[in-house]
């Protein structure tokens, strides 16, 4: 029942896109992923498990503690599965596991056993006093895995309680050991079990010589009934916003007195212009979005330098009227089709320069205007590049870092039209001369090509902010240490989830501070 990909970041090694073929649908129909302390792979495994026919099945591991204050602190990874038809109880549990980081995120056994509508299936370290007091719960299982030691096998069965068969993995398979052991470094476990994704056969066969042919049977068919009752949880897809204060306001009737009011109402080429824009996007239900958008740049140039524009927002006639851009797209010569394209649903991108200072206080309006449950940050994944795969690979092999540097400098520039686009590490390893000499002298690094794209940590977004009709954890979960989304920018478009990009700009704080030497006023620029 646990699968980890690559998205539990320093726990396991996996691309997503291999773990999900590897497992198929082992595990009967389901496919379930439990990566720990992470959701950022849901989106993505949903959609590879829809290609396959398979019911996804959304689950999460963190850690619990019986005494979350000892300095030697007993650990134990538990799994939760949702039962009522969303993923928000996964959410919460997250978000309050990050809102307690010590070493990781983690839960007292005490919160972990109160939580409301999950499934939960304690890890391989299970601590024989929660195992005994939790016997009795109709929540609650004990993971029958190679991990489990028989220790705590003898304590959950002489208690009566349950258990359910479930997988044990840290990476694919044993081609992908090594590369595990350098993509974590100190962070990887070693273990005597085998830490490859099996099928329920073979975890099977490995436990009925330890523990008895009928206790892995009632284990088989207690986890089939849990994944069927946890595949029903799926991911929800979000509205756009419509904001209370907008109600009434009509988008086309405030842009055309915005147009007398500049003198512009007579010019045809601004009516034209203004109507066609207005009618696409009336079509594709976008009013709300420029509703929001225009109010908060309206609120920010009033408090603190904001930018011109930026990209492709300038093509619209729209953006300038309502003050989001301070650009004439008419004068300019600019098109509105490269801003939102007929053919594509996708919200449109609108970036916002504000002052790097001051960029913090347009998060707070948005946050007093909307509720703070309503406005997160983007999260985003880092992954390796070719350069910090081979940088993590010469750490691990005791290889001096100006042996790789040469290599790493010649396949990095990966720009448009530049012949080394397309050229993977792996790839350079056999057709550079300078790839060929390195693995020839250490064959070892031919595993870190396995690394390159592969998810190395998850942090907040530079610019992105989410802003959602309701709480945003009923969509995804959020980490409670930086107010982030457990996704990234294509699973924010995917789901449906608003997003404004606030860039913040060291120069617009430069100007700020010229304007106040000067003593003049920068409300009309």
């Amino acid at each position: 029942m646990r699968i980890r990909t690559g998205y539990s970041f320093g726990t396991a090694f996996g691309h997503i896109e291999q773990v999900a073929a590897a497992e198929g649908a082992k595990w009967w129909d389901f496919m379930p992923i439990t990566d720990r302390a992470s959701t950022f792979g849901w989106n993505r495994w949903a959609k590879l498990a829809k290609h396959r026919n398979a019911t996804p099945v959304h689950g999460i591991e963190i850690a619990v503690s019986s005494n979350m204050n000892a300095k030697d602190r007993d650990i134990d990874y538990w799994t939760f599965y949702s039962t009522d038809g969303t993923l928000k109880p996964l959410h919460d549990l997250l978000h309050r596991a990050t809102a307690q980081f010590k070493w990781e995120p983690v839960l007292s056994v005490d919160q972990a056993l109160r939580a409301e509508n999950v499934l939960i299936v304690s890890g391989g370290g299970a601590l024989p006093e929660v195992v005994t007091r939790a016997a009795g719960k109709e929540n609650f299982a004990v993971a029958l895995s190679p991990s489990l030691s028989k220790f705590a096998f003898d304590v959950n069965h002489n208690a009566g309680g349950r258990f359910v068969l479930s997988n044990d993995n840290f990476y694919l398979d044993g081609r992908s050991e090594q590369a595990y052991h350098v993509a974590l470094g100190r962070g990887a476990s070693s273990a005597t079990w085998d830490q490859g994704i099996n099928t329920e056969v073979e975890v099977s066969k490995s436990l009925v010589h330890r523990h008895g042919s009928e206790v892995v049977l009632r284990a088989s068919k207690l986890a089939r009934e849990w994944l069927g009752r946890a595949s029903a949880a799926q991911m929800v897809v979000g509205h756009l916003i419509s904001p209370e204060w907008a109600a009434g306001i009509d988008l086309g009737s405030q842009c055309n007195e915005e147009l007398a009011q500049r003198g512009l109402a007579g010019d045809a080429a601004y009516v034209r212009r203004l109507q066609r824009e207005i009618e696409v996007i009336r079509e594709k239900g976008f009013d709300d979005y420029f509703h929001v958008v225009g109010d908060l740049v309206r609120w920010a140039r009033k408090e603190m330098l904001v930018g011109p524009a930026r990209g492709s927002s300038c093509g619209s006639l729209v953006c300038y009227l309502l003050g989001i851009t301070t650009v004439d797209p008419i004068k300019h010569g600019l098109l509105f089709e490269r801003f939102i394209d007929v053919n594509r649903s996708d919200l449109p991108d609108i970036d916002i320069d504000f002052s790097d200072r001051q960029r913090g206080r347009a998060f707070e309006y948005m946050e007093k205007r909307y509720g703070r449950d309503h406005v997160a940050r983007l999260g985003t994944v880092a992954l390796f590049r070719p350069a910090s795969a081979l940088h993590a690979g010469a750490a691990a092999f005791g290889i001096p870092r100006w042996r790789v540097d040469a290599l790493a400098e010649t396949i990095e520039p990966r720009a448009a039209g530049d012949d080394r686009a397309l050229l993977s590490l792996s790839d350079a390893f056999t057709s550079l001369p300078g790839g060929r000499k390195l693995v020839e002298e250490h064959p070892e690094l031919a595993t870190v090509g396995q690394l390159e794209g592969h998810p190395r940590h998850h942090s907040q977004h530079a610019a992105g902010v989410v802003l959602t009709d309701r709480p945003v954890r009923e969509y995804v979960a959020v980490d409670a240490r930086t107010n982030a989304t457990h996704c990234d920018l294509k699973d924010a478009s995917d789901l449906g989830l608003l997003k404004i990009d606030c860039l913040g700009l060291k120069q617009l704080s430069v100007f700020e501070d010229m304007f106040e030497i000067l003593g003049s006023p920068f409300d009309d620029l």
